[in-house]
């Protein structure tokens, strides 16, 4: 165990670094688009999976490897294979260990939802991170976040099915950081070619506010230029990494 003088050398630089913010700072409901933001499609694939299993949960609880076998071609089903590719590479290269675990994190998604069917609860908030300096993602997007989505993705997609398009102030907590560099989980199906164009800008409008769902670049880029100017040249660079004609 730490003594009491490394112990407060550990939290004060650990305060320098990050620390929670007292929840007199959440002031505001936050919108859910603009908080699963352009690099968090997997909040989307979850949500789009979770109806799925709403549609057919008499045959996932009655026969999950069936019901499995029909997820696959699920969006959120291959962005969770190709994460653990990204992560996992040596166990993804064993196609039993690599499905293995990809079935478990299907269960552990629908466990998530059988708990907050009923409610959400306050004891648990969603972390949200706010930061006085957002650095550019490792794949190199460099988007204008107020907010960032922190623990509570599964959760978060739990209350879109519910109906939910804002986060109200009790339902998370903020976290403050000094620096910080978002993920990027998009890229994870748009760096294998994935993500269908029709699909992700349909993804990018809602969740950059499109009053239409724009399911083209040039639909999405005429918002844009008309409705969020100033947002032109981040959306540009997003389309470059993700492999999108620019």
């Amino acid at each position: 165990m730490l003594g009491p003088v490394l112990a407060r050398t550990r939290d004060l630089v650990r305060s320098y670094r990050w620390r929670w913010l007292d929840p007199a700072h959440n002031v505001e409901a936050i919108d859910i688009p603009a908080l699963i933001s352009p690099l968090r499609y997997d909040i989307v694939a979850i949500r789009d999976f979770l109806r799925l299993f709403l549609e057919r949960r008499e045959l996932a609880r009655s026969d999950f490897g069936r019901f499995l076998e029909q997820a696959r071609q699920h969006r959120y089903y291959q962005w969770i294979a190709a994460h653990y590719r990204r992560f996992f590479p040596e166990e993804s290269r064993n196609p039993q260990a690599h499905t293995t675990r990809i079935a478990r994190k299907i269960r552990q998604t629908i466990d998530i939802w059988d708990a907050l069917e009923g409610g959400f609860d306050r004891r648990f908030p969603i972390e949200i991170r706010v930061t006085s300096r957002l650095l550019p993602t490792e794949t190199g997007k460099r988007v204008s976040l107020r907010y960032i989505l922190g623990d509570g993705s599964h959760r978060l997609a739990c209350l879109m099915v519910q109906g939910m398009t804002e986060l109200p102030g009790d339902f998370y907590r903020l976290r403050w950081y000094r620096r910080h560099r978002p993920f990027d989980a998009t890229w994870a199906l748009t760096s294998q070619g994935q993500l269908p164009e029709g699909e992700y800008f349909a993804f990018l409008s809602e969740v950059y506010g499109a009053p239409e769902d724009c399911r083209d670049r040039i639909s999405f880029m005429l918002f844009i230029q008309r409705a969020l100017p100033e947002r032109e040249a981040e959306v540009r660079t997003i389309l470059r990494v993700d492999g999108f004609p620019v």
